[in-house]
């Protein structure tokens, strides 16, 4: 029964871009530790066109590229995961911590 709260509930806060298809497969991944990752189109990984990958969770950290899914159901932005593709630097506090 969770299953399509979860979906909908990514639908609805994705101001209702995401594609159905993408979260159906996202939200239905075998593995509960299975995650899926959108990276920045400036980003110089070789994620597919649309940037997406869908890991089952079982995948060796160092052949995610390979092992994971490349869904072409659209980027972050047509999905509705970023609203800017503008990339804003953020400072840390200091907090006194000697390194």
């Amino acid at each position: 029964a969770s299953i399509p709260m979860l979906k909908a509930w990514v639908i609805k806060y994705s101001d209702n871009k995401a594609n159905p298809d993408l979260v159906e497969q996202w939200v239905n991944l075998e593995n509960r530790s299975g995650f899926a990752y959108f990276y920045h189109p400036q980003t110089n990984i070789e994620a597919g066109p649309q940037r997406v990958l869908l890991c089952q969770g079982g995948e060796d950290p160092k052949n995610r590229l390979k092992q994971c899914t490349k869904p072409e159901l659209g980027d972050a932005i047509a999905n509705g995961i970023l609203t800017t593709l503008e990339i804003v630097k953020v400072n840390q506090p200091d907090t006194g911590a000697k390194q």
